[in-house]
């Protein structure tokens, strides 16, 4: 999700999904903080009474710390995370892994779709427990996280979708107040996979921003599923390249019962959904990211051969993304994709196909597992999303190449490297058991 002060582009990460380095921004990732909430303390606190030591506790340690050891403006990347509160007031390690994907897969996609940070020069990842999936009494650390967070963040706060509002309908995004500058991820205790794709989806973004500078500026020639189609795409690749046999993994572009080609073959054949220029735009959208990926899908589809590589990858670093300076919106895409002269007969051709289409037809529009390996093909790890990075010295507690300009980029694991953890199962009453371990 995108979204700033001035209008939003809803970019939730729906998942269940799916990296030459140019490495020349800083990033600062805090350290643990809070240390001295002792277990001892909280095991004393019984209901409002702890919920108020742990706020105000937290909110003070975590406010000195963070205040007097990072400037509240100037370049650099910083991270600030509730689950590193509950780890801190708590000692239980239970919620880190979502610091850890983040810095791997920033460093995987650094490698090959290279790191950047905001135009800015600085990138704040605001790291929330997501209000309606996660046990109630992690909400409490939302609380301590915003009110200890630099007053560069004030005006961020009275945004709609900021999840430190306690406000439930809220989602991980690119936003901003009066322009993108920060990353706000939320932590989804049900979903594994969901931890993964959101950071994919959300940095993409990031690299779209970067590289498709004018059409994100001026709207005019934006095309909305372009640029969410690609990232939803690529976050389910990306976890299908890392994750396909993992016992949690499920295929959300392709399942022939439930895919997002499948649903989108069922609403367009009984006219509940029919592709048209409100797709352009976030405000105007239906069924954001299903209506996005099968478009995006149907494109690469329709051009066949390798065009998924162009498609995620050569359609940023071509520049041929930025459809403003290539002539508007349908002449740019027509010098980019071809076969249409504009988006509207796209439209209309993806119309028709799905009217036509079945179940055979869903797998013939699956990249094969040779094209998505060759998307994921590079070797090394690459980015600076580290607290010591650029600080001249190689700082080897940086996990996942991630004080690549000191260190140099760190060799590629075989396998995933993280363990995600266990997950909760919701029960009725979110009150008295909201999650229940299984």
């Amino acid at each position: 999700m995108k979204s700033n002060s001035l209008g939003t582009l809803r970019t939730n990460s729906v998942v269940p999904p799916l990296t030459r380095p140019v490495v020349n921004d800083k990033v600062i990732i805090t350290t643990h903080v809070a240390t001295t909430i002792k277990k001892q303390s909280v095991r004393l606190c019984i209901g409002a009474m702890c919920f108020f030591f742990v706020l105000v506790t937290a909110g003070f340690l975590v406010g000195r710390l963070w205040n007097s050891s990072q400037p509240d403006s100037g370049s650099g990347s910083y991270l600030y995370s509730a689950m590193r509160l509950y780890e801190d007031a708590t000692g239980v390690r239970n919620d880190t892994d979502l610091e850890q994907v983040l810095h791997f897969v920033i460093s995987d996609m650094g490698a090959k779709w290279t790191y950047r940070e905001f135009t800015n020069q600085r990138f704040d990842t605001v790291l929330f427990y997501h209000p309606d999936r996660c046990p109630f009494n992690r909400l409490q650390y939302n609380t301590a996280l915003n009110n200890a967070l630099p007053s560069r963040f004030d005006g961020h706060k009275q945004q709609s979708w900021w999840a430190g509002s306690g406000q439930s309908d809220v989602s991980s995004c690119i936003c901003g107040y009066n322009g993108v500058d920060i990353m706000q991820i939320l932590y989804s205790e049900d979903s594994k996979m969901h931890r993964v794709g959101v950071v994919v989806h959300e940095y993409y973004h990031v690299l779209q921003i970067h590289y498709c500078r004018t059409v994100y500026d001026d709207r005019t020639h934006f095309v909305m599923w372009l640029s969410e189609g690609a990232a939803t795409v690529l976050q389910n690749l990306y976890i299908t390249y890392w994750l396909e046999t993992h016992p949690d993994y499920q295929d959300y572009l392709f399942d022939p019962n439930h895919g997002h080609v499948r649903q989108m073959i069922d609403r367009v054949k009984s006219k509940t959904f029919i592709y048209d220029s409100s797709l352009n735009t976030h405000d105007g959208a239906q069924n954001n990211y299903i209506a996005s990926t099968t478009a995006l899908l149907y494109l690469i589809y329709r051009k066949g051969g390798d065009f998924l590589q162009y498609a995620l990858v050569d359609f940023l670093f071509s520049g041929d993304c930025d459809l403003a300076v290539n002539g508007g919106m349908d002449i740019g895409f027509k010098n980019a994709f071809g076969i249409w002269d504009s988006v509207d007969e796209f439209y209309t051709d993806l119309n028709s196909f799905l009217l036509t289409a079945d179940t055979p037809v869903i797998e013939s529009m699956r990249p094969t597992s040779q094209q998505v390996k060759s998307l994921f093909n590079h070797t090394t790890l690459c980015s600076d999303v580290c607290t010591k990075s650029r600080n001249g010295v190689c700082d080897a507690d940086c996990p996942f190449g991630s004080d690549c300009t000191d260190c140099g980029p760190e060799d590629m694991p075989s396998e995933w490297p993280i363990e995600l953890r266990y997950e909760y199962k919701r029960t009725e009453d979110r009150h008295v058991d909201f999650y229940r371990v299984y």
